[in-house]
């Protein structure tokens, strides 16, 4: 069966692609440094909005063990 999907996690998933897309423009820090964290926070807290994983994207955190 599928999943049904509600306006509020439409919303939230454009929110989040919005911010993950301009964050690096605005220029608040180092790149490399100031963007790694805040996107893999803002894409894990998506991701737990809409039950999912991030092997739901094909990552696995066990080939960095």
């Amino acid at each position: 069966m599928k999943e049904r999907i509600y306006p509020v996690q439409i919303f939230l998933t454009i929110i989040g692609i919005l911010v993950i897309f301009f964050l690096p423009h605005f220029g608040f820090g180092p790149v490399p440094f100031f963007y790694v964290l805040p996107v893999l926070l803002i894409v894990r807290l998506l991701l737990k909005a809409t039950r999912r994983s991030f092997s739901d994207l094909g990552f696995s955190f066990k080939r960095f063990e």
